[in-house]
């Protein structure tokens, strides 16, 4: 921006920035330690700096600060001191998620790997070899320069990266969980995902706060990324034949559902595969909840309900071939003569079923191919 900028902010008993005494209390820790905590005395050019830098204010520009500045000021101090903050929306800073990513990220990683092979031969015309191995693969979260949270557990630091911070299935809602008006009995924690009904996913309310809402969803599972990986094949080689197979596969790793082959009749969208075992009055040990033709919020939230193992094996690789003798690739003038058959992803092991490939993210995405080839090689 050019010109002028003027920063203002007015006094106000019920003003958004105390509304949580923790958050208030971590800004004026964070403000003690900043040199812009002096305003509007020895730090003032320091004050101009930071405001320059947070918000793009080109070094032209006038600024000045109003009298009721003391509250933004506290809150820019908060945005200076935790790299990456999101700046809110009022000022245009962060408008339309325009802030450039920084380098603030800290990962630690461990792990190990194994890999055994064993080859041989039986006389001079048989042979065969046998390889496995495993990777092992963990790791911690330290520094992401996350914004404030209302809750220590909602921060990814800590955690290990992609790990999951959801909310927490608890069964479904029932008939005796409401009155005879249809309300939801007062001494249940109340959700903020909209109006339940029996058949509805209920949520645990993990900060015991009597609400249930975001600031309940906690780290849970495993990873999105699998903390095992694995691999084995083995195959032989006798006169002119040869055969050789490779599986691959992935453990420790949740996958969660979610999309419009999952979620029933959302943003115009039609009923997925697996409403047909939905929640009913008289179905009420159904693995899917109740139906509403409604935009709900509630039953398709990220939460352990929709939550997979996503462990697989696959057969990745079998071939096999035969190589003509050398006697008969002489009489052709050629050094070698080789037919193969190769296939991949033959069939895979998961707990998905049908729903989608379990090597996906997302069950969205186009799913591997299967492949199968018929090759010729000729050398001369």
């Amino acid at each position: 921006p050019e010109g002028f900028i003027k920063l203002d902010a007015m006094e106000c008993p019920h003003h958004p920035f105390v509304r949580y005494e923790s958050l208030l209390s971590e800004w004026a820790d964070l403000a003690r330690q900043a040199p812009i905590h002096l305003y509007p005395h020895t730090a003032k050019s320091g004050i101009y700096e930071e405001l320059r830098e947070v918000f793009g204010i080109l070094d032209k520009a006038e600024i000045a600060l109003g009298n009721g500045s003391d509250e933004l000021i506290q809150f820019l101090t908060m945005l200076v001191a935790k790299p990456n903050a999101q700046v809110l929306g009022i000022v245009g800073a962060s408008y339309g998620g325009i802030l450039p990513l920084m380098n603030v990220g800290k990962v630690t990683n461990h792990g190990f790997e194994l890999k055994a092979r064993y080859q041989g031969k039986v006389r001079d015309n048989f042979s065969y070899f046998a390889e496995a191995g495993t990777w092992y693969a963990m790791s911690r979260v330290d520094e992401q320069g996350e914004d404030v949270k209302p809750e220590s557990y909602l921060y990814k630091k800590g955690n290990s990266v992609w790990k999951p911070i959801v909310l927490e299935a608890d069964g479904y809602y029932t008939a005796n969980d409401f009155d005879s008006n249809g309300k939801l009995n007062a001494n249940l924690p109340q959700p903020r995902f909209g109006r339940v009904a029996p058949g509805d996913i209920k949520y645990k309310d993990y900060n015991n706060d009597q609400v249930v809402d975001e600031n309940d969803a906690h780290p849970i599972g495993n990873s999105t990324v699998p903390a095992w990986n694995y691999m084995f094949s083995g195959g032989f080689k006798y006169k002119g034949f040869d055969f050789s197979v490779m599986f691959q596969g992935v453990a420790q790793r949740d996958i969660y559902l979610r999309g419009a082959n999952i979620y029933s009749f959302q943003n115009n969208g039609t009923a997925s595969n697996l409403a047909l075992d939905s929640w009913t009055p008289t179905h009420t040990d159904a693995s899917y909840p109740r139906l509403s033709t409604m935009n709900f919020s509630n039953n398709y939230r990220t939460s352990t309900f929709w939550r997979r193992n996503g462990s697989f094996l696959r057969l990745r690789n079998v071939q096999v071939g035969y190589e003509l003798a050398n006697s008969v690739t002489r009489a052709l003038r050629l050094s070698s003569v080789y037919f193969y058959v190769n296939a991949t992803n033959l069939f895979t092991l998961d707990h998905l079923g049908k729903l989608g490939d379990a090597e996906q993210d997302n069950l969205l995405s186009y799913p591997l191919m299967r492949t199968v080839s018929v090759g010729l090689k000729l050398a001369f």
